[in-house]
């Protein structure tokens, strides 16, 4: 459920469209997500912090990384409009000995953390390949269609930590369905 208590609040990811949802971490936390949505970047912004976390794996493991050497109110994580780099803006505000605010910004390159490179995203769903085949749907039973067609995308596996690389090209198929009673609705006229 909603809350607005600051004690109730968790941050939550979906892998299906929204269908299902798990938490990832406790509390409000501002993010970004990046190579080609391999890398979440996470930091609380509810109170000032000097760390972020980042997780290769979606969410189920998270490493820390220390930003700054004073705390700062972190307002936002960004990143370049297609999320594919590797690359981070943190921008927040300090508060100063005299109670002044000042802005901060600071940049975080993940390139150089030598993560390895996905492998084989020709070859989805098989045991040498860090990716798999996965199909938006309604959740009815038997019916993996939408609007006619079903949209097979390739995308990292959960469990593989490595990244993509800003040259990846997300592959993608899409078959036609036939027909069912579920394609249609009834309207007045």
């Amino acid at each position: 459920y909603l809350s607005n208590d600051v004690d109730e609040i968790s941050t939550f990811l979906s892998r299906d469209g929204g269908f299902t949802w798990f938490e990832v971490r406790k509390g409000s936390h501002i993010y970004e997500i990046g190579d080609h949505g391999a890398l979440i970047v996470i930091a609380n912004d509810q109170h000032p912090t000097d760390m972020v976390q980042y997780s290769w794996d979606e969410g189920l493991t998270w490493q820390d990384l220390r930003i700054t050497n004073d705390k700062i109110m972190i307002k936002n994580i960004i990143i370049e409009p297609s999320s594919t780099s590797l690359h981070f803006v943190v921008y927040g505000e300090s508060t100063t000995v005299k109670g002044k605010k000042r802005g901060v910004v600071i940049a975080l390159n993940f390139s150089s953390l030598n993560e390895k490179r996905c492998a084989n995203p020709e070859e989805p769903d098989s045991p040498n390949s860090d990716y798999e085949k996965w199909s938006p749907s309604d959740h009815r039973d038997g019916h993996n269609c939408l609007l006619g067609k079903k949209y097979i995308y390739v995308r990292k596996k959960r469990e593989s930590e490595c990244y993509n690389g800003q040259d990846f090209e997300r592959k993608s198929l899409i078959e036609y369905c036939t027909c069912t009673n579920y394609d249609y609705e009834c309207d007045e006229g």
